[in-house]
C-alpha cells in the first residue's frame, strides 16, 4: 500500500474526525501493517529455513548478525511464559521432535516434527486419541516424509522452531484452558498443531481424515476415563 492508500484507511478507520481522532486511528493502522509486514517476514524465513539456508545466511539476508535474526524468530518451548504447564509427556514429545528433526537431516523443527515426537508415545493421550480414529503412526511417518523429504545432509545439536511450530505450542494452551486444563499435555499440543491449518501436521491428518471437531470429542473421552 502507498502512503495514499494508508492515509485514505485511516480516514476510514477512524470513529473521531477531528485531528487527535485521526492520529489515534493513525497509530491503530500503524500497528497493523506492521503486524502484517512482521507476519510476511517470518513467512519466507520459514521458506528459507525449509530450503535449507542457514541463519547465518537469513541474516545477511535481512541485513542482520546471525544471532540477531536467531534471537527474533527462533523460541524455544523452555522460553514460553506458560513452560511451566508442560506434563512431563508434553516436554518428552518436545524432546522427541528434534530427535525426529535430526533423524530426517532437517536443520529445524516444524509442525511436523512435533506430530512424530507425540506419536513416539503410544500410551500419550494424543497417540491413543488419533489410534481411535483409525491414525496409527506408520502411516503419518510416511505421509510426513513423502510430503517434505529429507534434508540434504546430516546435521547435529538442538535445532530451533519454525515460527508455525511456535504458534502452534502457543495455541496448545488456548486449547487446554477450553478444555478446562491448567496443563498442558500430549493431546492439547495435537489440538495445537491441527490449528495451525498450515501447517504440515494439519495437512497431513486432514489427508489421513482426522476431523477436528471429532478429534476434541475422542481427547474428551479419553481423559474423562483417565
Amino acid at each position: 500500500m502507498d502512503l495514499d492508500q494508508l492515509i485514505r484507511l485511516v480516514r476510514d478507520r477512524a470513529d473521531d474526525p477531528s485531528p487527535l481522532g485521526l492520529v489515534h486511528a493513525a497509530v491503530a493502522v500503524s500497528d497493523d501493517v506492521t503486524a502484517v509486514a512482521d507476519a510476511v517476514v517470518s513467512h519466507y524465513v520459514e521458506q528459507a529455513r525449509n530450503a535449507g539456508h542457514s541463519w547465518a545466511e537469513i541474516g545477511g539476508a535481512l541485513g542482520v548478525s546471525k544471532q540477531a535474526v536467531h534471537q527474533k524468530f527462533v523460541k524455544q518451548a523452555a522460553s514460553f511464559s506458560f513452560g511451566s504447564r508442560f506434563t512431563g509427556r508434553a516436554r518428552t514429545a518436545l524432546d522427541n521432535a528434534q530427535a525426529e528433526a535430526r533423524g530426517l537431516d532437517h536443520n529445524f523443527v516444524g509442525t511436523e516434527h512435533l506430530l512424530l515426537g507425540i506419536l513416539r508415545d503410544r500410551d500419550a493421550v494424543a497417540t491413543k486419541a488419533l489410534e481411535r480414529l483409525g491414525v496409527s503412526p506408520p502411516p503419518v511417518q510416511q505421509a510426513i516424509e513423502s510430503m517434505i523429504g529429507r534434508g540434504p545432509q546430516r546435521v547435529h545439536g538442538d535445532q530451533p522452531l519454525t515460527p508455525r511450530a511456535v504458534r502452534a505450542l502457543e495455541r496448545s494452551l488456548s486449547e487446554a484452558l477450553k478444555m478446562g486444563h491448567n496443563y498442558i499435555g500430549t493431546e492439547h499440543l495435537l489440538l495445537g498443531l491441527v490449528g495451525e491449518k498450515d501447517g504440515v501436521a494439519a495437512r497431513v491428518l486432514k489427508d489421513l481424515g482426522v476431523k477436528k471437531g471429532a478429534l476434541v470429542q475422542t481427547i474428551a473421552q479419553l481423559v474423562a476415563t483417565g
